[in-house]
């Protein structure tokens, strides 16, 4: 049960809190604006077990926490893209809701995913993860 609080038009969203939803037969429970309020009302009302969100949304949420971790309850994975979560914001998030953030990396002129962090083994906070399965990632210019 997947919480779809990201523009719909990105292919962030279309990948990953619709598209993966839907070929799995999972439920989505559309927002049509992110809020903390309403992402802790939805979380609680219809159990949603998944978050995506950019690392902005993230830290709104920890910023609003007063009284909500009870409503994050059984979110299980929260997946943030878009752009680099700092370390800090990952750490504290993930301790204050008792849940694993999951970061990775994509564009949409490869559809969009490129490279994730593993969901079955630990991971390196603020790393974006290694290439998902037929897909090679090469930095070209550091600079």
């Amino acid at each position: 049960c997947v919480i779809a609080a990201l523009p719909m038009f990105h292919v962030f969203c279309l990948t990953v809190a619709l598209n993966a939803p839907l070929l799995n037969g999972g439920t989505i429970i559309i927002l049509p604006q992110f809020s903390p309020k309403e992402v802790f009302r939805a979380a609680k009302e219809h159990q949603a077990t998944v978050f995506a969100g950019v690392p902005t949304m993230y830290n709104y949420l920890l910023q609003s926490v007063k009284g909500n971790q009870a409503d994050f309850a059984d979110i299980r994975l929260c997946i943030s893209g878009g752009a680099a979560m700092p370390v800090a914001l990952l750490k504290s998030f993930e301790q204050a809701f008792n849940v694993r953030v999951s970061e990775g990396y994509g564009l949409s002129e490869a559809s969009p995913v490129t490279c994730f962090n593993p969901l079955d083994r630990p991971r390196k906070a603020g790393s974006i993860g290694r290439n998902i399965v037929n897909v090679e990632n090469k930095v070209v210019d550091e600079f």
